[in-house]
């Protein structure tokens, strides 16, 4: 959730959308956070996609700024 938030707030570049990608994942997260109070969230099927969706992001975000800095070297 944490890493959602940073990602949110960084705007690194203009034409890269992961800011908006960012804010929406960690609103996601937080309301997962919410539903554990009152339901076994990662018991179920919504606990399966928190983790996809986190790891997609992730991987997509990162793969993304490996090949900028690859480009720019």
């Amino acid at each position: 959730m944490v890493w959602g938030f940073r990602v949110a707030v960084r705007r690194e570049n203009a034409a890269s959308e992961f800011w908006l990608w960012g804010s929406l994942l960690f609103a996601y997260d937080l309301g997962a956070v919410a539903l554990t109070f009152s339901y076994p969230f990662f018991m179920s099927q919504m606990g399966m996609e928190f983790w996809l969706l986190n790891a997609a992001f992730f991987s997509a975000y990162w793969n993304r700024n490996a090949a900028v800095h690859a480009h720019r070297r």
